[in-house]
């Protein structure tokens, strides 16, 4: 059984399986990508699958106007590339590099050749999947049903971790930068500071200098 933890942690789940862990390590190949590049380009027809080793990245599309709309945030320990592996069809997104990054990259047949060899690693690939399609899909509705307070809310909670103290008090640590939190909203840093006010002034999060705590009430509430 694979751990839910893991499951956005390729890393963590490498290091639970040490014999998948050899494996990975001798077929894959170790990339540095400085701050700001492009890791994987919308439309490209390579086929490798990534690890994010070290470093952090963003996962985005432009509109036609050249409007960045970012669809996620990548952290040590993703997987990412996945779909164009298994589907065989071009990139759909990008991946920019936020920092400086290490990554462990492998070839599509080489990392196809790893699933049939360990039925684990082909249970944690459809784990992954369905575990992104549930969030993008959580991501649309929020996006189109709920108010950019709501949205904040949620997003908070998301990131945060239940305090052993409160079952209805939630941390935030490290606090997060409101920059960090309008690209993953999609909107505004303005917007994004209006609707964490509201937040605040509800006492619904209240904010330290290295902490957020976020009370979980009835939704209804926010």
């Amino acid at each position: 059984m694979i751990k839910s933890n893991h499951i956005q942690d390729f890393q963590n789940f490498l290091i639970e399986n040490a014999e998948i862990q050899i494996a990975f390590e001798n077929a894959s190949k170790t990339r540095k990508i400085p701050k700001g590049s492009l890791i994987v380009g919308q439309n490209d027809e390579d086929r490798d699958m990534f690890l994010l080793r070290e470093g952090g990245a963003k996962v985005v599309i432009y509109s036609r106007g050249g409007h960045e709309v970012q669809l996620a945030e990548l952290s040590g320990g993703t997987l990412f590339g996945e779909m164009a592996v298994l589907r065989g069809a071009n990139r759909s997104s990008n991946v920019v590099a936020k920092s400086d990054c290490t990554l462990g990259v492998i070839s599509a047949k080489d990392f196809q050749a790893l699933m049939h060899r360990f039925p684990q690693l082909a249970i944690y690939m459809t784990q992954m999947l369905a575990q992104r399609l549930q969030q993008t899909s959580q991501n649309l509705f929020e996006s189109h049903a709920f108010s950019v307070p709501q949205r904040l809310y949620a997003e908070l909670l998301r990131r945060s971790q239940q305090r052993p103290t409160s079952p209805e008090v939630y941390r935030l640590n490290p606090a997060p930068a409101v920059t960090s939190l309008s690209e993953g909203l999609n909107v505004s840093r303005e917007a994004t500071s209006r609707a964490l006010t509201k937040l605040i002034s509800r006492g619904l999060v209240s904010k330290d200098k290295s902490y957020w705590d976020i009370l979980r009430p009835d939704f209804d509430e926010v």
